[in-house]
């Protein structure tokens, strides 16, 4: 007999496979098909009697606090998605755990994205480096970018596009995770900051750690694998650059496209280029690689190095812009694609 969660019909059991601390899988709301993730915590305390009241007062007010921050991440990533990021269809309790609902993406295989010529190759990078964009100008850091949670599908014109999915552990970058558990993430795709602070309970993250990851990730599409190090000595990526080695990017496609890349990865944070200015390098190349006549950039084939990329002034703006005050100095927000099941669920 088939389950319903608030009435989206599961194709099958929620599974845990690779999700961490929550569960998945499809399922359909009238007749179209849905991604569903239940998180395992936190649980809402339904019965008061297990509990006791004044803990289950205290359940029910973390409770709140969580669902106040989430409809207000949530509502700030569908803002800053233009398509390329997979979209937030809805946020709900159901009994005691809570769900995101988000459009289905029917994906092609990594190995037709690997066959692809390099100026299909670019074109997605070029694509995921603007959706990544577009959320550190809203403030917000993705934390978790990975091949995995990159999704390549047909376009209506028959290319290969990509979508950005996994978006639950996405942070304000003026209000980034302090603590282990707090923080999530492959430690194939961490940054050497994000080591550091797990190891030493010092530091900041910011927006950085997702030039880094998504370096990684442009380098997997291009050329099918990780960046060289010493894995006979290491066993992730970070631990080289921490040990001051400099890891090896594939020149296979020139350097222009190599030192992109390089410049992703540098070891300190501030070393690193702004996705802003790598969006703005792929699209150069990608309109050149098309035959395209030139956008309005001054363009000389070098790339723009930043050794110190502090944020722009519009950057040091995008979060207090987006969260704009009302008279009574509360955050607005746009919360028109959460629907509930009843007065009682949220």
């Amino acid at each position: 007999m088939a389950e319903f969660i608030n009435g989206y019909k599961l194709d099958a059991p929620l599974k845990t496979d690779n999700s961490g601390f929550s569960k998945w899988g499809f399922a359909s709301l009238n007749a179209k098909k849905y991604f569903i993730k239940e998180f395992l915590s936190p649980v809402y305390p339904a019965d008061a009697k297990l509990l006791g009241e004044e803990l289950t007062q205290k359940r029910k007010a973390s409770c709140e606090k969580y669902v106040t921050e989430k409809r207000l991440l949530f509502a700030a990533i569908n803002k800053a998605s233009d398509g390329n990021i997979v979209h937030i269809e809805h946020f709900f309790r159901y009994g005691s755990k809570y769900y995101i609902v988000m459009e289905k993406v029917e994906a092609v295989s990594r190995l037709d994205v690997l066959a692809l010529p390099l100026e299909g190759k670019i074109f997605i990078c070029m694509i995921l480096a603007h959706a990544v964009s577009g959320l550190h100008q809203a403030g917000l850091v993705h934390a978790d970018l990975k091949l995995d949670n990159v999704i390549f599908y047909k376009t209506k014109d028959d290319k290969i596009g990509a979508k950005i999915i996994d978006l639950d552990t996405c942070f304000w970058e003026t209000f980034p995770p302090k603590s282990e558990e707090e923080i999530t993430g492959d430690q194939i795709y961490m940054a050497p900051e994000t080591f550091l602070l797990l190891a030493e309970e010092e530091g900041t993250l910011t927006r950085k750690i997702d030039v880094y990851a998504m370096g990684i990730i442009f380098h997997q599409i291009l050329t099918g694998s990780l960046p060289g190090f010493d894995t006979d000595q290491y066993q992730y990526p970070y631990e080289a650059l921490l040990n001051g080695e400099k890891l090896r990017i594939d020149s296979c496609y020139g350097r222009w496209i190599s030192e992109l890349i390089n410049s992703m990865l540098q070891r300190g944070p501030d070393d690193r280029i702004s996705m802003e200015i790598v969006c703005t390098q792929l699209r150069i190349l990608y309109r050149k690689l098309s035959g395209l006549p030139d956008e309005d950039f001054s363009y000389s084939g070098d790339i723009p190095y930043a050794k110190k990329d502090s944020r722009s002034e519009k950057d040091s703006r995008s979060e207090k812009a987006f969260r704009s005050e009302d008279a009574s100095g509360k955050h607005k927000t746009d919360n028109s694609f959460f629907r509930y099941a009843g007065e009682d669920d949220l």
